[in-house]
């Protein structure tokens, strides 16, 4: 019986050590100095085209973003006479990120900061199309890293084809779609 007790008590006063001990960590988070800088640069897989270089100036007074990302993109075409063709091009996007706040994950060890995102771009091609939208923004920091992270774009996009048409999932064409948004990318904070 005695044994039970002194485990319990032992994981008790671990726990509550343990406890007071996160509870430092995360009161002593400076905030504001993950992401901090007046500009980023980075890579990303996926979002209006298959492989960007996301660039981002940062505003240092609300940690709002405004972002260029140029990325290499492409679209298969149906003519009307029904010949299909595949175009690479080139996709240029703009957005606007307005920050929403930020936390400490203990468990992770990790800075989260979130952003709401207005996305706008045009798709370079023999056909052009061009795309609004609005995304929810992640951006994860290690504790210990200030100057890297990863962040995770999710969202809505109304894509219009300026000239030409898109296929819809039934196989009809159609001059404008509304399509998921998904980004996933690295980025390098600079002053």
């Amino acid at each position: 019986m005695k044994k039970l007790l002194l485990s319990i008590l032992t994981i008790g006063l671990t726990s509550l050590f343990l406890t007071g001990q996160q509870r430092n960590l995360n009161d002593d988070v400076d905030f504001g100095a993950y992401g901090q800088g007046s500009k980023s640069i980075g890579i990303s897989l996926f979002g209006q085209g298959l492989l960007g270089v996301p660039i981002r100036f940062i505003n240092s007074e609300n940690g709002n973003q405004i972002e260029v990302v140029p990325s290499i993109s492409g679209r298969t075409v149906i003519f009307d006479n029904n010949d299909i063709d595949f175009q690479a091009g080139f996709n240029i996007g703009l957005g606007y990120n307005v920050f929403l706040g930020d936390k400490f994950k203990r468990r992770k060890n990790k800075v989260i900061k979130n952003y709401l995102g207005l996305k706008g771009g045009a798709l370079l091609l023999e056909d052009p199309s061009a795309s609004v939208g609005v995304t929810w923004r992640r951006e994860a920091f290690y504790r210990d890293d200030f100057a890297k992270s990863r962040g995770l774009d999710l969202g809505i996009v109304y894509s219009r084809a300026i000239d030409g048409s898109f296929v819809n999932t039934n196989g009809d064409l159609s001059d404008a779609e509304i399509q998921l948004f998904f980004r996933i990318d690295w980025n390098w904070y600079k002053n």
